[in-house]
């Protein structure tokens, strides 16, 4: 869980301190375009393709929750 919170904050240049449980697009740290660029980042370093229609709030807006969508796309 640390790696993913460390590269959504890398990849995304998050200044503030962010844990498994922060709402990140609720509180809009991030936005459509950083989902976006999450997505590639996703694909590129967990080899997993997440269509923007899976994406919503009550899914997908914490890395825990992104973990969680990250493990069941890869089965």
């Amino acid at each position: 869980m640390e790696k993913l919170v460390q590269l959504i904050s890398s990849t995304l240049r998050i200044s503030e301190p962010i844990d498994s449980h922060t709402p990140l697009i609720s509180s809009g740290i991030i936005d459509s375009f950083d989902v976006v660029a999450l997505l590639a980042i996703f694909e590129s370093h967990y080899g997993v393709v997440i269509e923007p229609e899976e994406i919503d709030v009550e899914r997908f807006d914490t890395p825990s929750q992104m973990l969680s969508h990250i493990d069941a796309a890869r089965g």
